[in-house]
């Protein structure tokens, strides 16, 4: 063979290969695809209960391998629950629910930080790698993308100070 064909026919040879192995997943893609052109697809959500798994009896999740870190922490949480002597098993049920609410709040409110902040420490670092700043064309452009993906915070924002988006 060609050495010139070996790149084609190694990435025709992978596609393939990819598509045979991954051929369920696209199946079930395409399914929920509810509209397609030229900005791109849409895809529906699958409905709830649709493809969630079984949950596991107790004795199999129990045995699921674990982090050291997170086999310590475990130990720590049932010393404090021991410490607050709880007295039956609603009470232990309503402290541990209590305790997986707010960990759940603060865990969204990580993902929330991430995605405002996250897109101003990439900008700022960006701008702080570069000796001379960065062209206002990109700076402004930048800008716009957090104006689309945040609308209602930089509507609220510069309707206070007078100005229209």
């Amino acid at each position: 063979m060609p050495e010139y064909l070996a790149w084609p026919v190694a990435t025709i040879i992978i596609a393939i290969v990819s598509v045979y192995i991954l051929k369920s997943a696209i199946i079930r893609l395409i399914d929920r695809t509810s509209s397609a052109g030229k900005d791109g697809f849409t895809f529906e959500r699958p409905q709830d209960g649709g493809d969630r798994a079984k949950p596991l009896p107790f004795d199999e999740l129990m045995k699921l391998p674990m982090s050291p870190t997170a086999l310590e922490r475990e130990d720590l949480i049932k010393e404090r629950l021991h410490e607050n002597n709880l007295t039956d098993k609603d009470e232990l049920i309503s402290v541990l629910t209590r305790s997986l609410a707010t960990t759940k709040i603060e865990l969204e409110f990580i993902d929330i930080s991430n995605l405002i902040y996250g897109s101003q420490l990439s900008f700022l670092n960006q701008l702080s790698g570069t000796a001379h700043g960065i062209q206002s064309d990109l700076a402004k452009d930048a800008f716009g993308h957090a104006q689309q993906i945040f609308q209602d915070v930089h509507s609220k924002v510069l309707l206070k100070v007078g100005l229209d988006i």
